[in-house]
């Protein structure tokens, strides 16, 4: 009975050894059932592909084997790196063209007239323009200009700047273009457009003959003394219009303005222009005058003449002056400010040197020094100036430009050289101050009392 019971748990252990192995076997048949055809299907491709490369040779690769990433894993690729766009073109030095200033495309010129190009440009690039770069020729015709022409001031990125050339047309007639660039303080040259390698350039038409052109005037505004500006009896006072070229001519410094009719306001003329005006430039004309000794309404007109002696004005047929009108009360006011404008007027504040009735002998030079301040609202540059107004010169050269700006409130010494006349006697010379557009200005109230020089000449030369 014993045997029996123990040949039965042996048969049950056995039992319990065989049977998970006969499942474990069954499990990977069917495994292996399943994997077949895809190991079948590898080995045929390897095959193909050794065949391939049978049959071009190559220069086995290594194959690297990696786990594969779950989903979970798998990072968005990094997108390249992205030049940030400096400026507005993404170039250190690159320029865009603004405006012409001066002579716009196919302006007409005489044959050798002398002009000035100018364009305006803007900084679209990164790097700052200084001093050290220039602008300079590229191609075509270079009219006479001297170049490279150094930038007058720094530029930063958006910026823009006025660049001039002094140009002078060709003698013969045709059109004429010059190609401009600029360069980088390098000599590195850049220019406009997409790539920043474009020129700007200068584009005019010459006139076969000096009398193809026309004159003709358009009124842009009174700069100074407005109309029925009120002045005091024989108060000295500049009159300055602004003209604008609306013919074909180019304006040399040989035309001038000429009284035409009405109250010449003890004007001397004619007065030459400035400067040379291409067709579509401004001109601002000064004409110094004085206001009549009685009370009342004046008028006076003018007209422009060119070289040749014709006169012209404005409208259709350029034949209208253009003119000045004053009140003269007894009193007078201050002539009427233009909106927008500020204030010029100087306090005297003592002789510096050569007091009154210093004594010279004859022909002696000397150096006239004048403390002055600036009472009026508008800075005073080195533009403006002191010149002499009436009584007598003493050989001056003038006018005389100021040494440095003067701020409102601020003083100046300004100074003329002179000489002591040759006669005997008490010499008194009148000067006042202008401005770059020649409108004059000086002591009290309203501005128009001269501060002067006064010397006595001894008898005879020691």
């Amino acid at each position: 009975m014993r045997k029996y019971r123990t040949l039965v748990i042996l048969l049950i252990g056995l039992l319990l050894i065989i049977l998970p192995a006969c499942q474990r076997s069954a499990s990977e048949d069917d495994a292996a059932a399943t994997l077949d055809p895809l190991y079948t299907q590898q080995a045929l491709t390897v095959m193909a592909v050794s065949t391939a490369v049978a049959k071009t040779p190559q220069t086995p690769t290594p194959i690297s084997f990696a786990t594969p990433l779950s989903t979970s894993q798998v990072q968005p690729t990094q997108p390249l790196p992205t030049p940030v766009p400096g400026g507005q073109t993404g170039f250190c030095d690159a320029a865009q063209y603004v405006a012409d200033v001066t002579v716009p495309d196919d302006t007409v010129m005489v044959p050798s007239f002398a002009f000035t190009k100018t364009w305006r440009l803007k900084n679209v690039g990164t790097c700052t323009w200084n001093t050290g770069y220039k602008v300079d020729f590229d191609s075509g015709n270079p009219m006479s200009a001297v170049f490279p022409v150094n930038l007058t001031n720094t530029v930063s990125p958006g910026q823009t700047i006025d660049i001039s050339v002094n140009m002078v047309a060709p003698a013969t007639a045709g059109s004429y273009q010059g190609n401009w660039k600029l360069k980088n303080a390098s000599g590195a040259a850049f220019g406009i457009g997409s790539s920043a390698n474009q020129p700007f350039w200068v584009k005019i038409v010459v006139s076969g003959t000096p009398g193809a052109c026309t004159d003709k005037i358009t009124f842009v505004s009174d700069v100074t003394v407005p109309d029925n500006t009120s002045f005091a009896p024989n108060t000295s006072f500049t009159k300055t219009w602004r003209l604008k070229n609306s013919g074909t001519c180019n304006w040399t410094p040989d035309y001038v303005t000429a009284f035409v009719s009405g109250d010449p306001m003890s004007a001397v003329y004619p007065v030459k222009l400035p400067t040379s005006v291409p067709p579509g430039g401004n001109v601002d004309i000064s004409v110094n005058l004085v206001s009549p000794s009685t009370n009342g309404t004046y008028r006076g007109t003018w007209m422009l003449k060119n070289p040749s002696g014709k006169m012209f004005g404005l409208g259709t047929n350029a034949d209208i002056p253009f003119w000045v009108q004053i009140v003269v009360g007894s009193g007078g006011t201050q002539p009427t400010p233009i909106p927008g404008t500020c204030l010029n007027k100087a306090a005297f504040v003592t002789d510096v040197t050569i007091p009154d009735n210093t004594v010279f002998n004859p022909n002696t030079s000397f150096t006239k020094t004048w403390k002055l301040k600036n009472i009026g609202s508008c800075p005073w540059t080195t533009d403006y100036s002191a010149t002499y107004v009436s009584g007598d010169p003493m050989s001056a050269v003038f006018p005389v430009k100021l040494t440095s700006t003067v701020a409102a409130g601020q003083t100046i010494d300004v100074s003329a050289n002179m000489v002591a006349p040759a006669t005997a006697g008490t010499y008194k010379g009148n000067w006042k101050l202008q401005t770059s557009t020649g409108q004059q200005f000086a002591l009290g109230t309203n501005a128009d009392i001269p501060f002067y020089v006064q010397i006595v000449v001894s008898g005879s030369v020691p």
